[in-house]
């Protein structure tokens, strides 16, 4: 296979992006050809049981630590994979993977992608897998859609008639409040706060458990967008979503999730 043109797996969901690398054989790296085999963790080649290696590319939101990090280990225990991983920082922007197909010198895997123009783009320029044809060895991961959803993402998911990605599922508002549940329990916070005294008291007490820590980590920190961020979820979870990004629509949760206008609900705000 020409290197121009090497296959790579465009995935959104690591667990599915292992899943499939065990079932297939290896892609090598970008210097090296497919031996349909893969490389065992002594030198030799195996059919079965084998250590796959791919190259992967991703872009965290938030710089790894170290790599290999514990995500990266984890799926490599898992699934029997080694990953040459290369962390691509957000300020890179999709620039980034155009320049590197552009010079052939591309991943074998790029998992949490989230941008369906360039994968349209990469998919016709011949780069992609057609992941979709391999759909029959997901079953878990086709499990999550029923027939009708299933169709209605491969009519906005495919291009020329195939999937080259799997688009991952979510059944929530993402601004979503993620609390420690042991370090409330440290603190003595029997349950998570329903108004905002009662979370202004627990911020204090996990202060008090926790020294060295942050009562309320924000994607974004200190900066203008943290604060926005911060702020809109004050607001989906204290029932006062109105602003320029919700338009006052949330999901609620006392509603199963569904989509609900707060101007429009006899629920009042708490402010």
């Amino acid at each position: 296979m020409e290197k121009g043109k090497r296959k790579v797996a465009l995935l959104a969901i690591a667990a599915v992006v292992a899943a499939t690398g065990c079932s297939q054989a290896n892609y090598g790296n970008a210097n090296e050809p497919n031996q349909g085999t893969a490389t065992t963790t002594d030198g030799g080649t195996s059919g079965e049981n084998a250590t796959v290696k791919l190259s992967v590319a991703s872009m965290p939101k938030y710089p790894p630590n170290e790599i290999p990090n514990d995500y990266v280990k984890e799926v490599e225990k898992r699934f029997g994979m080694q990953w040459d991983f290369e962390s691509i920082p957000l300020t890179a922007g999709i620039e980034k993977y155009n320049v590197m197909f552009a010079s052939g010198d591309y991943p074998d895997f790029i998992p949490n992608m989230n941008n369906p123009t360039s994968v349209k783009k990469w998919a016709s320029s011949g780069y992609l897998l057609p992941i979709g044809d391999y759909i029959d060895r997901l079953p878990n991961y086709r499990k999550l859609f029923s027939d009708e959803d299933w169709e209605l993402l491969l009519s906005y998911g495919s291009s020329n008639g195939k999937l080259y990605m799997l688009p991952s599922v979510a059944s929530s508002d993402p601004m979503t409040w993620i609390y420690r549940k042991d370090a409330f329990d440290k603190a003595g916070i029997a349950s998570f706060p329903a108004t905002m005294d009662e979370l202004y008291e627990s911020a204090k007490k996990l202060k008090e458990a926790y020294p060295d820590s942050v009562p309320i980590g924000v994607r974004g920190g200190t900066e203008n967008g943290g604060v926005k961020n911060l702020m809109n979820g004050f607001r989906q979870a204290f029932r006062n979503p109105q602003n320029s990004n919700t338009r006052g629509f949330w999901n609620d949760p006392d509603e199963g999730g569904k989509v609900v206008w707060n101007l429009a609900s006899a629920k009042p705000a708490i402010c």
